[in-house]
């Protein structure tokens, strides 16, 4: 991909998110020259490392997001090790090998591995980098990749089972630690269930019962983005899942709320284009005034279609909503998740609707 260009979005994010003097990702390089006296400097391949990833990325708005992500947490992680007073043994460590070389480094680069979930950091003290390996996989949650980082920072001293990580990459994949490793418990004084029904004797060696080790909760608030590197309202939301879609028919007009702009843009460009209209109108008027309507949170979001009769007479009756709920679902690809009867709702995430399912859908509206 060396000769291709990047797309317009993923430069876009790479100008305001990472290079920008006002990204996250800056403040908190400054942060750490201040706390360690040394410059980490990044230094991304970003048309490689896009090349590699861009599968895990169907949106592709998320990519530059998810590695500044990852970029943040390096550097928060390293400065809140330097700043805690426990490890005061390992920060003098850490900082007597900084000061052998002038310039580091931080590399970003992919992995094949998909037995890691998560980004893994190697200290390559020879070469004077850090290399953050991203798996090709779904991206993981700030709690994630934070904890493991955390770990990979304790394995540089002989912390863990590799003194670092570089020897981990390379060590036999039978020898490596897995993540749903046993730990030994129960009494070997009391006999197997199994092996007493095998009427085994009560001295017999018994394999010791064994448990998974309880993997960390994320936690809702450290999962959530740095603020300042959410998009804008008007760019968020063409892209943000699951979506949301909502059809109320308890009033006149009928109602058609969503939180996915392109869907209810679609959706009201098909209501116009095949309305029925008044044979008895001279220019044809559309018996029925179908709008699409700014949302009163946010500039340049569309939220709602309203649907009523353009004229009528007396007490307005409710409209038949089952065309617009089969379009939805048929066409818009959403999933009905309640209704009472008289309002439905509907969600849909992209990320869970494979090929073969849009395909098989679009073959059967064409």
């Amino acid at each position: 991909m060396s000769g291709e260009i990047l797309p317009l979005k993923i430069r876009v994010g790479i100008r305001d998110q990472w290079d920008s003097p006002n990204a996250p990702i800056r403040g908190t390089i400054d942060t750490l020259t201040k706390v360690l006296g040394h410059v980490v400097t990044p230094q991304i391949e970003w048309q490689t490392l896009f090349a590699s990833l861009k599968d895990a990325f169907p949106d592709i708005n998320t990519f530059v997001p998810a590695i500044c992500r990852i970029g943040i947490a390096f550097y928060s992680r390293l400065v809140s090790r330097l700043e805690n007073e426990s490890k005061t043994e390992w920060t003098e460590k850490f900082v007597e090998e900084m000061s052998k070389i002038a310039h580091w480094k931080l590399r970003m680069e992919a992995i094949d591995d998909k037995g890691f979930e998560r980004p893994l950091l190697i200290w390559n003290i020879d070469a004077g980098n850090f290399c953050i390996q991203i798996p090709k996989s779904r991206p993981a949650v700030n709690s994630t990749i934070e904890a493991g980082f955390d770990e990979d920072l304790d394995s540089f001293f002989g912390g863990a089972k590799y003194p670092s990580l570089a020897q981990a990459a390379q060590a036999p994949k039978s020898e490596l630690p897995k993540e749903d490793d046993w730990a030994d418990i129960g009494d070997m004084d009391e006999p197997h269930a199994e092996t007493l029904r095998a009427g085994t004797s009560h001295h017999t060696s018994i394999p010791t019962p064994r448990v998974s080790a309880p993997k960390p909760v994320a936690s809702k608030i450290e999962d959530l983005p740095p603020f300042d590197i959410v998009s804008r309202p008007a760019k968020l939301y063409k892209s943000i899942a699951p979506y949301v879609l909502i059809v109320n028919n308890t009033r006149i007009p009928l109602l058609i709320q969503g939180s996915h702009p392109p869907s209810l843009e679609y959706l009201a460009k098909y209501l116009k284009k095949w309305a029925r209209t008044d044979p008895n109108n001279a220019i044809k008027r559309p018996l029925l005034k179908v709008e699409t309507v700014e949302s009163a949170l946010f500039s340049d979001v569309i939220d709602l279609i309203t649907v009523e009769p353009n004229y009528f007479r007396g007490e307005p009756q409710p409209l038949n909503p089952s065309l617009i709920l089969g379009f939805v679902e048929g066409v818009l690809g959403y999933t009905e998740t309640f209704t009472d009867g008289s309002r439905w709702v509907f969600k849909l995430d992209p990320e869970s609707h494979s090929e073969t399912s849009v395909v098989e859908r679009n073959r059967k509206i064409l």
